[in-house]
This record gives C-alpha cells, structure tokens and sequence, in this order.
C-alpha cells in the first residue's frame, strides 16, 4: 500500500503518562498484596499502635514504605545507639 505510513509514533509525554500509569498500578498492587499477606497471617507489622500505618485507609500503605517511616521498637533503640546489628 503506497502512501501508507503505519501508526504515529508515540509523544513523549504520552510515554511519560504512560510509565506514571504502569508505576502507580505496581505500588498500588504490591500495597493490596502486602495486606492480603498480612491478613491472612502471613507477615506482620511490628509497629506501635498509634503508628500512622494503623489507621483505615493508611493501611495498604503500610507494606510500600521503608520502615524508617514507622513508630516502633527498633526505632527508639536506634536512637539511643543500642540497635542490633
């Protein structure tokens, strides 16, 4: 077919929305795996209770975030220099 040129390449933002999209949907899945894990009894969260993790809602976002972000335990012995390594 003459004068036929295919599909039209791909904008970089098009590109860009398009890793955002795919990015966005892995932190979303790993959180929802993460919680189904730990509700079934698989893996727990050694926070304090009035850690932010603990709250509706905060709780799919408990499994994405590095664990310097939480309350608990370990963090008070790393600030008094008595963490075990």
């Amino acid at each position: 077919m003459l004068g036929h040129q295919g599909p039209a390449p791909e904008t970089e933002e098009a590109v860009v929305g398009k890793l955002a999209r795919i990015i966005g949907a892995g932190v979303v899945i790993t959180g929802l795996v993460g919680l189904a894990l730990e509700r079934a009894g698989l893996r727990s969260c050694g926070c304090y209770p009035e850690c932010w993790c603990k709250r509706p809602g905060l709780n799919l976002f408990r499994w994405i975030t590095p664990p310097t972000l939480h309350r608990g335990p370990w963090r008070e012995s790393e600030a008094s220099g008595e963490a075990d390594l």
